[in-house]
């Protein structure tokens, strides 16, 4: 039952994960704090709840569709810039201009 649990937990891992790097290392953190469960001393003190287990990650796997949700709605913002002023526009006019000129006077 533990191997079926923990590849459940490693699906939802690599579903949650922002990158392949993020997955791997919270896969990696994982399996330390399953080797070294014992040493923890917090163990013991919580009740073996199925139901309050189940409860908790029907209520983390809803908390994930919603954030989920809200950044397929939100998108990316397009920021609000000014617009480019005239008289940089007509710099570069002037600019292209003079390359012109002095390219068919030099040539």
């Amino acid at each position: 039952m533990a191997a079926s649990s923990d590849e459940e937990l490693f699906k939802v891992i690599d579903a949650e994960a922002a990158d392949p790097r993020e997955g791997t290392d919270s896969r990696i953190l994982f399996r330390a704090l399953r080797e070294r469960r014992d040493r923890l001393g917090a163990e013991s003190d919580l009740p073996r709840d199925s139901a309050l287990s189940e409860k908790i990650l029907a209520e983390a796997r809803s908390r994930s569709a919603q954030i989920s949700a809200s950044r397929k709605v939100s998108g990316p913002v397009a920021a609000v810039t000014p617009g480019i002023p005239w008289w940089l526009w007509g710099a570069w006019i002037v600019a292209i201009a003079g390359v012109v000129a002095a390219f068919k006077y030099l040539v």
